[in-house]
């Protein structure tokens, strides 16, 4: 009984970090897609003599992304140090 219930612990952990990888991907290509679309449009204002318009569309889109890296490294390195610091509490 305990040997079965490991085996489907480990299947619903398994589940879940397949689940996390695939919904990070996802977000990542609907990222994408709205930042082409963002810059597309900046693009468009900027032909059609729009200029201030556009080029603010398009910085923002650039602010954002930048905004978004920097904020996922920073919670990254977060992440890591809380779970190195718990490992050698574990270990003292």
């Amino acid at each position: 009984m305990v040997e079965r219930q490991g085996i489907h612990r480990e299947e619903l952990e398994k589940r879940v970090v397949q689940g996390n990888i695939r919904s990070q991907a996802r977000g990542a290509w609907l990222g994408f897609i709205v930042s082409m679309f963002a810059m597309g449009a900046g693009a468009h204002l900027i032909a059609t003599g729009k200029g201030v318009w556009g080029f603010a569309t398009i910085l923002a889109n650039l602010v954002a992304l930048v905004s978004v890296f920097v904020y996922v490294r920073q919670r990254q390195k977060t992440e890591l140090t809380e779970k190195s610091t718990a490992l050698e509490k574990r270990r003292s």
